[in-house]
């Protein structure tokens, strides 16, 4: 196994154990999560952070959907790396399902909200493309071993 394919599944073992994990607590403290954000309105308008009333609709809306969608890409992203540690090809393309997955879960809560309200909806979008440009990243430095697997 090519060492540059072997530090690719490596991260991809950690980054998907840390999402798996993520996606737990999400789901888990979902409501918990919630009730936070309800209470912290007055705290957001207090210090002129603007309003988070369209996060609060849109996480009710999406959050759980994207929450499972991101832990269901986090399984399928692991279950592409180990087999793609084995040099089996199909892995790559459970890998790409894997991070397409979270990426349509996310775009749906994100879509939800309204770019107008300030400071947090701004940084919900920047996570986004983050998150957006991660997974390119690796999709193409997976893509270039793709000859190396059968």
């Amino acid at each position: 196994m090519p060492m540059f394919l072997k530090v690719l599944c490596i991260l991809t073992f950690i980054g998907t154990g840390l999402g798996i994990l993520g996606s737990l607590y999400n789901i888990f403290t979902f409501d918990m999560a919630l009730e936070s954000l309800e209470n912290s309105k007055r705290i957001f308008r207090r210090v002129n952070m603007g309003s988070i009333d369209s996060q609060i609709v849109a996480l009710k809306k999406w959050g759980m959907t994207s929450y499972l969608a991101t832990l269901a890409g986090n399984l399928l992203c692991l279950l592409g790396a180990l087999m793609m540690w084995r040099l089996k090809k199909n892995g790559f393309y459970v890998y790409v399902a894997g991070q397409v997955l979270p990426l349509i879960g996310s775009a749906l809560f994100v879509s939800s909200i309204d770019t107008s309200e300030g400071t947090m909806s701004s940084m919900v979008y920047v996570s986004f493309v983050f998150a957006l440009i991660i997974a390119i990243a690796f999709g193409t430095m997976y893509t270039l071993n793709l000859k190396h697997l059968k």
